[in-house]
C-alpha cells in the first residue's frame, strides 16, 4: 500500500547532529529548543541578538523568540545576574503593555545562562525596508508612522521609554498595521540613565539584506559604547537625542526626538543632521538641521519636526500624544476641501490649479483612478464581496477580507505604476513618448488581467471562493512594466487598428483563461484558453500565441493531460523565443521542467528544460520568484529518479529563493510542506513536523483555519508521524484532516481520497482490517467517480485494495485486483514505466501468495528490466526487487541464478540510502540460497546474524519468517522479536 501523502517512499534516514542546545553565543539549528519553543528558522541577528521563528505548540502558534548574545553583557562592569534580573524585569513590564501597535511579548526566561523573550510572529517588514521597496507617497507614510506613534504613547502611559526608536524597529505588515518592537533599551521611566545594558536584544538586522543595505544600515546604527569603567551610551547615535548623548537622565521627549528624525528621514529620503561621529553630535547638539528637498516638507510638517527635534528636551512637545494630535490636524487637509466647495460655484479651475501646485502632479497624470474604477471601483467591490460572502464555506468571510486586501494592493501598485510612468514623460520629461506607450501597453494587459479576476470573483461558487487568494495571488506582477529593455526587445504591436483591436480582444481571453485556471474551472480554462490560441495563431503574432499557449499548457497540466501539455507548452516555447521576450519564455520553460521530468516521468529531457530555463533567467539578471519555482520542480524530477538528498536540497533552495523574494504566503506554504514529506523521507522527522507546522499555521493565517488546505498539511504531520513508526499519531491527524475537509468540500470530494486512503493504510497496520478494506472501497469509488474508471488514480486504489485483500488470506481476489491496476497503468503509461513495474511486482506478489511460482517469474523479470531502464542497473533502489527475485528463484529450485540476483541484490543493499529493513530481507535471502546450496554456511551464519541485529527493533513478519525457517534449518539461535505493537505495521511481501 502506498501513502498518498508526501511521498509513495520512505524509511531513507540521514543523520543529524542536533543536539537541541546551544553553544555559547552559537547559533541555534533548526529544530532546536528555547524552553518550550521549537526553533524554525533565523529571522535576523545583530551585534546584540538573534531572532528566530518559533512553534509554541503548548498554544499552536507561530512566534518569535529573541536569544541575547552573552557578550552582548560583557564589559558593563556589572554581575552577569544582576543584569538578567533586571533585563526579565523590564520584559515582564512590556508583557503587561497590551496596544495593538505594539508587538506583544508573551513569555521571558532564562537558558543555559542566556536571556530569551518569546514575542509575537509579525508577518511583515521593516518600515526602512518598506521605504526602500518602492516610492511611497507622503500620506502612506504619514499614517504608518502616527501607527508607530500611537505605539510610543501607549509605552509612555504605562512609564515605559523605548530609547532607541527607528525605523528599523517598527514592523510593517502585510495588513498594513504598523507594530513597534525592540524596546532593546527600554527602561522604566523610575530607572537611572544610561547605565546598564539592554533588556532585549536590538539592532537585529534582517537575515536576506542585501551587502549593501548592510554597509548601510550598520553606519547608521552602530552602537556608542565606553570602557567598561564609565557610564556607556546606547542607542543609535543619528537617532539619539541630545539628553542621551550627553547621558544625562531620558524620558519619553527623547522618544519623540527619534520619532522626528525618523520621519524626517522617511519625507525627505535624507537625514536631520548632517555628518557622522563628532561632525554629527555637534550638529544635533545645535540642532543645525540641513535643508530638506523642495517639495517634501509642507510648512505645517516642517514646524512639527522643527519642534519635536529641539535640542532641549523641555521645547518639544510636552508629550508624544500632543505631537500626533498636531501630526493629525493638516490644515492643508481641510484647506483642500474649502477649494473644493469654492469649486462648485465656478472656481474649479483656481482649485485644480492649486492641487497640481500641493501635489506636484499636473491633471494630465491623475487618469489612473478612472481606468481603475470599473475593474476595482465600489461596483466591482460590492460584488466580489457579496459573492465570496454568500459561500457555504466556513473560511468565506476570511477569504473575502483578504481577497479584498489583496485586490486593494494590486491595484494600488497599479495606480502608482501608472502615475509613475506618465510623470516620467510628462513632467520629470526623462522618458520619450515612445516608451511611455509600451509601458502603457503593459499596464493595460495587467488591468484587463484584473479585471478578468475580478469578474470571475463577483460570481464565485464554492470552488472559486475555495481557490480566490490563489486567483488574486496568479496576478502578473507589474514589475515587468518597468523593465524598459525588455519592453524595448518584445516584439511591437503591429501598426493596422483592425488588427490591433483583434489582439488585445484576444489578449482579454486569455487573461480571462488564466484566471478561470487558477480558480480552479480547469475544463472552462481548457476551453476559453483553446479558443484564444487558435485565434492567435490566425492572427499570426507569436507574443500572443506564446501566452495563449502557457495558459492551455497550465490548465492542461493540472488536468492531467500532459502530452498534450508537452506539445502546447513547446509551441509557445517556440512563439515566445521569436517574440523575444525572455520574462514569458522563462515562465514555460519552467513550467516543461515539470510537465516533462515530473508528470511524463522523463527526468533526462527534464535536466535539459532546467538547463534551458535557467539560461534565459541568468540572461534577465535573475528573477527569484521563477528561481524558486524551478529548484521546485527540479526537485520533482529527481524525486522519479530516487534521489531524496538531491531533492531535499534544492526544495531548501527553493524555500531560500522564495523567502528571499517575499512570495506570498500562499505559495511559501506550499513549498514549506513540500520540504516537510522530503525531511520525512530521509528520516529528518523533527524538522520535517516543525516545516509542517509551518505550512499548517502560514495557511491557518492566510485562508482561514477552516479552508481544506490547512487539512493538507495536517496530513502531511499525519505522513510524518506513520514515516516514524507512530501510526496510532498518524491515524489521529489523518482523521482530524479528513474531517475538517469533509465538513468543507463533503464526503464525495475527491479531495478527500488521499487522506482516506492513508487512514486506510493506518488502520490496516492497526490490524483494523475491517475498517481498512471499508476505506479502500471508498477510495476506489471516490476515484472512479471523480476521474472515470481509467485515471491512474484508480488503479492506484485497485493496488492499495489488493494489498490489503492479500493480508486478509484472499489472494485470488487480491490477484484480481493487482491485475485491474496493471491493466490501467499499461494503457496509460505504456509497458515501459515505473509505475508499471510496481504493478508487475505486486501481480507476482499476489501469484506467489498463491504458489503459483512459475506464473510469478515473469513479471518479476519485466519489473526488473523496467526498473534498470528508469534507473540504471546499479541504483540501490533496485536491491528489494533483486531481492524478489532471487526468493522467487529459490521457489523454482533455480540455485544458480538465484544466487547471482541475490549477491548483487545485496551489493546494492550495502548503500546507505537502503533502509535497513530492505537491507535484512536481501541479506536473509542470500543466506537462504546459500543455505539450500549447502554451501559456504559460515557466511551464511554471518548474513544471518547480521540480518537479525537490523530487525532488533522492528516487528517484520516476512522476514521473521525467513528468520524461523533458517534457524530451524541449522538449529541456529533466534533471539525473541519485539512485542506486538499496535504501532507496527503487518508487513508487505517484499
Amino acid at each position: 500500500m502506498t501513502s498518498t501523502s508526501g511521498r509513495s517512499r520512505s524509511g531513507r534516514k540521514s543523520r543529524r547532529n542536533s543536539s537541541g542546545r546551544w553553544r555559547q553565543d552559537g547559533e541555534l539549528p533548526s529544530g532546536s529548543r528555547v524552553d518550550r519553543y521549537v526553533v524554525l528558522y533565523r529571522l535576523g541577528r545583530g551585534g546584540m541578538g538573534v531572532v528566530y521563528a518559533a512553534y509554541d505548540p503548548q498554544l499552536d502558534r507561530k512566534v518569535a523568540v529573541k536569544v541575547l548574545r552573552t557578550r552582548a553583557l560583557q564589559g558593563q562592569g556589572r554581575d552577569d545576574q544582576e543584569s538578567h534580573d533586571r533585563m526579565l524585569r523590564e520584559a515582564q513590564a512590556l508583557a503587561r503593555l497590551s496596544h495593538p501597535n505594539v508587538v506583544a511579548v508573551h513569555d521571558a526566561g532564562l537558558l543555559d545562562g542566556r536571556v530569551f523573550v518569546a514575542m509575537d510572529f509579525v508577518d511583515g517588514e521593516t518600515l526602512r525596508r518598506w521605504l526602500k521597496s518602492k516610492t511611497r507617497s507622503r500620506r502612506e507614510i504619514l499614517q504608518a508612522y502616527v501607527q508607530a506613534g500611537d505605539a510610543l504613547v501607549a509605552a509612555h502611559a504605562a512609564e515605559i521609554v523605548h530609547r532607541d526608536f527607528k525605523p528599523d524597529n517598527a514592523l510593517i505588515g502585510r495588513d498594513g498595521r504598523v507594530q513597534v518592537l525592540d524596546f532593546g533599551l527600554a527602561r522604566l521611566q523610575g530607572d537611572t540613565a544610561a547605565e546598564v545594558g539592554p533588556a532585549i536584544p536590538s539592532e537585529v538586522e534582517p537575515a536576506n539584506d542585501k551587502k549593501a543595505d548592510k554597509e548601510a544600515d550598520t553606519k547608521a546604527n552602530t552602537c556608542t559604547r565606553t570602557g567598561s569603567g564609565e557610564r556607556r551610551r546606547q542607542g543609535t547615535p543619528a537617532y539619539m537625542a541630545p539628553e542621551q548623548h550627553e547621558r544625562e537622565r531620558v524620558g519619553p521627549a527623547a522618544d519623540q526626538y527619534a520619532f522626528c528624525v525618523s520621519l524626517w528621514e522617511a519625507l525627505c529620503e535624507r537625514p536631520p543632521f548632517a555628518g557622522r561621529d563628532e561632525v554629527l553630535l555637534s550638529n544635533i547638539k545645535q540642532g543645525k538641521l540641513t535643508e530638506p528637498p523642495r517639495g517634501r516638507l509642507s510648512g505645517h510638517l516642517r514646524r512639527i519636526l522643527r519642534r519635536g527635534l529641539s535640542a532641549d528636551p523641555k521645547a518639544r512637545y510636552p508629550s508624544m500624544q500632543a505631537l500626533l494630535l498636531d501630526l493629525r490636524h493638516d490644515p492643508r487637509r481641510h484647506w483642500r476641501r474649502a477649494s473644493a466647495a469654492v469649486g462648485t460655484l465656478g472656481l474649479a479651475a483656481a482649485s485644480v490649479v492649486a492641487y497640481a501646485q500641493l501635489s506636484g502632479e499636473p491633471p494630465v497624470c491623475d487618469g489612473a483612478q478612472a481606468r481603475l474604477h470599473e475593474v476595482w471601483g465600489p461596483t466591482p467591490r460590492a460584488h466580489v464581496r457579496a459573492a465570496i460572502s454568500g459561500s457555504s464555506r466556513g473560511h468565506a468571510a476570511h477569504t473575502r477580507d483578504t481577497v479584498e486586501q489583496a485586490l486593494d494592493d494590486y491595484a494600488t501598485r497599479w495606480t502608482e505604476a501608472y502615475t509613475e510612468a506618465c510623470t516620467a514623460t510628462h513632467v520629470r520629461q526623462e522618458q520619450s513618448e515612445g516608451l511611455l506607450d509600451l509601458r502603457m501597453a503593459c499596464l493595460s494587459r495587467r488591468l484587463d488581467e484584473l479585471g478578468a479576476v475580478t469578474s470571475l470573483l463577483a460570481e464565485a461558487d464554492a470552488e472559486v471562493v475555495d481557490n480566490a487568494l490563489a486567483t488574486v495571488d496568479g496576478l502578473p506582477p507589474l514589475s515587468r512594466c518597468r523593465d524598459v529593455m525588455a519592453l524595448r526587445e518584445r516584439q511591437s504591436l503591429p501598426r493596422n487598428l483592425e488588427r490591433r483591436e483583434e489582439i488585445e480582444k484576444t489578449r482579454a481571453r486569455v487573461a480571462q483563461a488564466a484566471a478561470l485556471e487558477r480558480s480552479g474551472q480547469i475544463d472552462e480554462a481548457i476551453i476559453t484558453a483553446r479558443a484564444a490560441l487558435r485565434r492567435a495563431a490566425e492572427l499570426d503574432y507569436p507574443p500572443l500565441v506564446a501566452q495563449a499557449g502557457l495558459a492551455l499548457g497550465e490548465a492542461l497540466e493540472l488536468k492531467g493531460e500532459a502530452g498534450e501539455a508537452r506539445a502546447t507548452l513547446i509551441d509557445a516555447e517556440v512563439a515566445a523565443e521569436i517574440a523575444r521576450d525572455d520574462a514569458l519564455l522563462a515562465e514555460i520553460r519552467v513550467l516543461l521542467v515539470m510537465v516533462v521530468g515530473d508528470r511524463l516521468r522523463q527526468p533526462e529531457p527534464g535536466h535539459t528544460w532546467a538547463r534551458l530555463a535557467r539560461a534565459t533567467l541568468e540572461r534577465q539578471g535573475g528573477v527569484p520568484r521563477l528561481e524558486a519555482m524551478l529548484e521546485n520542480n527540479i526537485a520533482l524530477v529527481l524525486d522519479h529518479e530516487a534521489r531524496p538528498e538531491d531533492v531535499l536540497a534544492h526544495q531548501r533552495r527553493a524555500v531560500e529563493l522564495a523567502e528571499q523574494a517575499q512570495l506570498s504566503e500562499l505559495r511559501l506554504a506550499t513549498l514549506y510542506n513540500n520540504l516537510a514529506g522530503t525531511l520525512s523521507e530521509v528520516g529528518q522527522f523533527e524538522e520535517a513536523l516543525q516545516r509542517a507546522q509551518q505550512a499548517r499555521l502560514t495557511w491557518e493565517k492566510t485562508l482561514g483555519a477552516r479552508h481544506h488546505r490547512v487539512a493538507t498539511a495536517m496530513s502531511t504531520l499525519g505522513y510524518i508521524h506513520q514515516s516514524r513508526g507512530d501510526t496510532r499519531e498518524a491515524l489521529r491527524w489523518y482523521e482530524r484532516a479528513y474531517t475538517q475537509m469533509v465538513a468543507e468540500l463533503g464526503s464525495q470530494s475527491p479531495h478527500t481520497a488521499d487522506i482516506l486512503t492513508n487512514i486506510a493504510i493506518c488502520q490496516a497496520n492497526l490490524g483494523q482490517l475491517d475498517e481498512a478494506e471499508g476505506s479502500f472501497r471508498r477510495v476506489l469509488a471516490l476515484q472512479r467517480r471523480a476521474f472515470g474508471a481509467e485515471h491512474l488514480h484508480v488503479a492506484q486504489a485497485h493496488a492499495n485494495l489488493g494489498v490489503l485483500l492479500s493480508r486478509r488470506g484472499q489472494p485470488e481476489d487480491a490477484l484480481a485486483e493487482q491485475r485491474r491496476a496493471l491493466a490501467i497503468k499499461e494503457r496509460a503509461l505504456g509497458r515501459d514505466h515505473a509505475q508499471v513495474a510496481a504493478s508487475l511486482e505486486e501481480v507476482a506478489n499476489a501469484l506467489e501468495k498463491l504458489s503459483r511460482h512459475a506464473e510469478a517469474l515473469p513479471p518479476r523479470e519485466q519489473a526488473l528490466e523496467i526498473r534498470e531502464r528508469v534507473y540504471g542497473p546499479d541504483h540501490p533502489d533496485l536491491s528489494t526487487a533483486l531481492g524478489n527475485l532471487a526468493h522467487n528463484l529459490i521457489d523454482l529450485d533455480a540455485l544458480d541464478r538465484a544466487l547471482t540476483v541475490a549477491n548483487r541484490a545485496l551489493l546494492l543493499a550495502d548503500d546507505p540510502s537502503v533502509p535497513p529493513l530492505d537491507r535484512a530481507f536481501v541479506r536473509l535471502v542470500l543466506a537462504k540460497v546459500l543455505s539450500k546450496r549447502n554451501e559456504d554456511l559460515d557466511r551464511a551464519r554471518d548474513l544471518f546474524d547480521r540480518a537479525q541485529m537490523g530487525l532488533a527493533d522492528q516487528d517484520a513478519p516476512n522476514e521473521r519468517a525467513l528468520l524461523a525457517e533458517l534457524a530451524d534449518h541449522h538449529g541456529w539461535e533466534v533471539v525473541a522479536p519485539p512485542a506486538p505493537s499496535p504501532e507496527s505495521s503487518s508487513g508487505t511481501h517484499r
